[in-house]
């Protein structure tokens, strides 16, 4: 990075944005990246087409740099009529940590879409759990998801339910802050968690319950 003019020492926090732009100029897409992350220490480049990487020169608060991605990605629609998501790693030190950061902003990027569809943005920093449950080999989360689940996943609402129970562990086990994340009414959210209860013979309002499901919910989605 020496002979780029970025400063080694300065710690950086990788962003990997994908963009899927049909007919757009490739120069033009990453002319607009390097508009939002413009700074001297930053290095930005192309991976492969729509795929690029900004090493961030770290500095400030973290959400700041997800509202500076979220700025891209609106960008790069409004301008482009592109489709992006980003993934954001950890800040890391050198060679070593900057690559760390790099793995860390693809597998947000890979995980985060098939937990939160509606989103673009990703922080591995919020996916550390997912991230851990990835790790597993295939088969074995798919036999603990198996075990775990059963009598839910055969069903046609599964993926309501699904949603419900990452909700209710997301949510601190609250029933307003769950009903919020969810966008629905608490009575909704109560039917919900006693259908669960009724199906699967479990208490998911006892938290170690709840918690197996949940790990569970993210091992089938992922």
């Amino acid at each position: 990075m020496a002979e780029l003019g970025a400063d080694p020492r300065i710690p950086r926090t990788a962003v990997v944005p994908d963009v899927r732009a049909g007919g757009v100029s490739r120069m033009s897409l990453l002319r607009t990246v390097r508009e939002v992350f413009g700074s001297a220490q930053d290095v930005t480049g192309e991976l492969a087409v729509g795929r690029y990487a900004v090493l961030h020169a770290s500095a400030g608060r973290p959400e700041r740099l997800v509202e500076r991605c979220s700025t891209l990605v609106g960008r790069l629609g409004e301008r482009h009529g592109a489709d992006a998501r980003a993934g954001i790693g950890e800040p890391g030190r050198g060679a070593t940590g900057t690559h760390d950061s790099y793995r860390d902003a693809a597998l947000a990027l890979r995980t985060g879409p098939r937990l939160e569809p509606d989103s673009r943005v990703f922080a591995v920093a919020d996916l550390r759990v997912p991230q851990l449950v990835a790790s597993v080999v295939r088969q074995e989360r798919a036999r603990y998801a198996a075990a775990v689940l059963a009598g839910l996943r055969e069903r046609e609402d599964w993926p309501v339910l699904r949603e419900t129970l990452i909700a209710w562990a997301e949510g601190g086990f609250q029933l307003v802050r769950t009903s919020q994340r969810l966008a629905v009414h608490r009575n909704t959210l109560l039917y919900r968690l006693t259908k669960i209860e009724e199906l699967t013979g479990r208490g998911v309002r006892e938290p170690r319950t709840a918690m197996a499901m949940y790990l569970a919910c993210l091992a089938d989605a992922l």
